[in-house]
């Protein structure tokens, strides 16, 4: 039984526990099809229900619509606040609204859901149905999208569009659950949802929702009716959120007429204006008989929405409820976006912080931290492989990798003294076919002329100098000034004897060897190598020229004479000598020289590809990997741009 001071059937209590409490909205329409038999009060519910005597002790009012009104009161043996919703006092009477009143606790009575307020108890008093509900505390989801709309910082910040897309997604798989049990609600709009402080979501006023049956009531306008509110004479519903098929009326409402309203719902929540606009009750009703996706997908790029949700909205709201889809796939597709969101949003923070980390360890580059920044960079680049800063990063740290870490100076002078070693025994190799060479020249001598016997020795030492070199794991800087010496000495020995001029191709061949030890010589040894080979050559021919030496040639009737030192040969000896050493010499430089451009080419090759792939790794970088790269400030660490 509901009791309470001085409150009678016809009259109204003053409001209580204004704002912190907002309103449950009440909302009834005319439905003739769905009356109940009621003959008086006792039996209009169609229940037998009877409440205990003084159990409800009212203390308050919330709200009322066209149909009921909503008060504030205490269950006393449970001493607890609750919602008593009961019809107006004026429709005592009125059949059909207390049929509707009727529909509305058989209904929110049977739907065991969070999203749906739970009932307590259902009765009359006073011949006036009524029904007791949860009384439920937050704000009504229109309140809070209006205040979003002028700008409110607080609101916005409370209201974010995570916070509200959870929500609305709860929102959604409360009428799932509706649908589920036959249930469609016909009137849902932000009006009807309430958020609660703690995660609650309620879908509210269930005063029109149809069983399994629907309503074939055309909807009439009210002539200067806002048009986000319900008229509870004639509109089944609300035309700012209605479906096509619904202001059409003539046609069974089916599910997809709800999840039309939570499209608009969602458009709402994602640009924060009306997918609706219209200001009276005619224009929404007509503006909704048309189709709704140009002026969403207009609305939604100013605003920037993700292409997710756009899409969504766009299926939502389609003209054609066939082509809608379900309030569960539209509940789990706004999850799996949040879903995704949150592993975005961590995977780039956990990838910051991870860039950060490579950024410290290489301002600390005196440290040897290079491997840990490029582990924690390639970390960064996995968790976010759209995202080029991390990359960008890398792709400097491995091009710069010599200027990152004290130990890559370590590491490359091993790998140096390795590639010394192989010079010095290709060196040997190279001798070869100088040995062959001084051969043919003693054939060509018809003997060993005591002439060339110091270029032989000089031969000789510097094989035995290389043999030996080969055999270190580390070849020391001071061997070459051991080893250009005796090559030179060699070189310049046979120039003496043949001339300057007679046998270059032994100049050349004397030369191999220290062409490949000295592949891998600094500057400064390379320098003092050249000065060498050029003076192998032109130290003996100046030593003739100024009559030091013996000249090995003169001018004889307008012809160049060679005259060799020391030995005579025959014109054809002769001929088969510098036959045979253009073979020997053609043959040595196409084997040694090729291997050595072979080498090249090959390195070449493995930095074009490492260039080319942290080009198409980092897009951006691709015009500076293309030339050479800038020179860094010496101690400078890489900088990410």
């Amino acid at each position: 039984m509901v009791r309470g001071k001085d409150i009678r059937r016809d009259a109204t209590p003053e409001p209580a526990h204004a704002g912190a409490d907002a309103p449950v909205p009440v909302a009834a329409s005319h439905d003739p099809e769905e009356t109940l038999p009621a003959t008086n009060a006792h039996t209009s519910l169609g229940l037998a229900l009877q409440s205990q005597p003084g159990r409800f002790e009212l203390i308050g009012h919330l709200d009322q619509g066209g149909m009921g009104e909503v008060l504030l009161a205490v269950d006393q043996p449970l001493a607890r606040q609750v919602a008593v919703k009961r019809l107006h006092a004026r429709l005592e009477h009125n059949l059909e609204q207390r049929a509707r009143f009727t529909r509305e606790v058989r209904i929110q009575s049977r739907l065991n859901h969070p999203g749906v307020v739970p009932l307590f108890e259902a009765g009359s008093n006073q011949g006036l149905p009524y029904f007791a509900m949860k009384r439920v505390r937050g704000r009504v989801l229109s309140e809070i999208l209006a205040s979003c709309r002028l700008g409110d910082e607080a609101s916005l910040k409370r209201f974010d569009q995570f916070r509200l897309l959870r929500d609305f997604s709860r929102l959604a798989w409360t009428v799932a659950f509706a649908h589920s049990q036959g249930v469609v609600h016909r009137d849902i709009k932000p009006s009807n949802v309430m958020l609660g402080d703690y995660g609650e979501v309620y879908l509210l006023d269930w005063g029109v929702a149809s069983e399994r049956r629907g309503d074939i009531s055309f909807v009439a306008p009210v002539d200067g009716a806002p048009a986000e509110l319900t008229d509870p004479r004639h509109a089944l519903g609300t035309p700012a959120y209605m479906s096509p098929e619904h202001t059409r009326g003539g046609a069974d409402l089916q599910p997809s007429s709800d999840v039309f309203a939570l499209g608009a719902i969602l458009f709402e929540v994602l640009t924060h204006k009306r997918l609706n606009p219209a200001s009276g009750a005619n224009e929404a009703i007509q503006l909704a008989g048309t189709p709704a996706k140009p002026r969403a997908l207009e609305l939604m790029a100013t605003t920037h929405v993700a292409d997710h949700l756009q899409d969504l909205v766009i299926r939502a709201t389609a003209f054609a409820p066939e082509d809608r889809p379900s309030a569960r796939e539209l509940a789990t597709s706004i999850e799996r976006f949040l879903a995704d969101r949150v592993d975005s949003e961590d995977r780039r923070e956990r990838a910051g912080e991870k860039r950060r980390q490579a950024i410290e360890l290489l301002a600390r580059r005196g440290e040897g931290n290079v491997l840990a920044a490029l582990r924690a960079l390639n970390h960064a680049s996995a968790l976010t492989p759209d995202d080029d800063d991390a990359q960008t990063l890398l792709a400097r740290v491995l091009l710069r990798a010599d200027q990152a870490d004290p130990r890559y100076v370590e590491e490359l002078g091993s790998r140096l003294q390795a590639h010394r070693t192989d010079a010095v025994r290709w060196s040997l190799r190279a001798m070869l076919p100088v040995a062959v060479f001084v051969g043919m020249l003693v054939w060509l001598a018809g003997g060993l002329p005591l002439a060339i016997l110091p270029a032989i020795v000089s031969f000789a030492l510097l094989a035995a100098w290389l043999t030996r070199a080969s055999r270190q794991a580390r070849v020391p800087d001071w061997h070459y000034y051991v080893s250009g010496p005796l090559g030179a000495l060699a070189a310049a020995s046979l120039t003496v004897v043949a001339g300057p001029f007679a046998l270059p191709p032994l100049g050349v061949l004397a030369h191999f060897p220290l062409l490949f030890m000295n592949s891998r010589a600094g500057r400064r040894m390379r320098a003092i190598q050249i000065t060498i080979a050029l003076a192998t050559i032109y130290v003996p021919f100046a030593l003739q020229l100024t009559g030091v030496l013996p000249s090995s040639y003169h001018m004889e009737n307008g012809r160049f004479v060679i005259t060799p030192i020391g030995f005579q040969t025959s014109p054809d000896h002769l001929w088969w000598f510098v036959a045979g050493g253009c073979l020997v010499l053609t043959m040595a430089t196409l084997v040694f020289l090729g291997r050595m451009s072979q080498q090249m080419e090959r390195a070449q090759r493995q930095l074009f590809a490492q260039r080319w792939v942290l080009s198409k790794m980092v897009p951006r970088l691709g015009a500076q990997l293309g030339a050479s790269e800038p020179a860094t400030s010496e101690g400078a660490a890489p900088q990410a741009t």
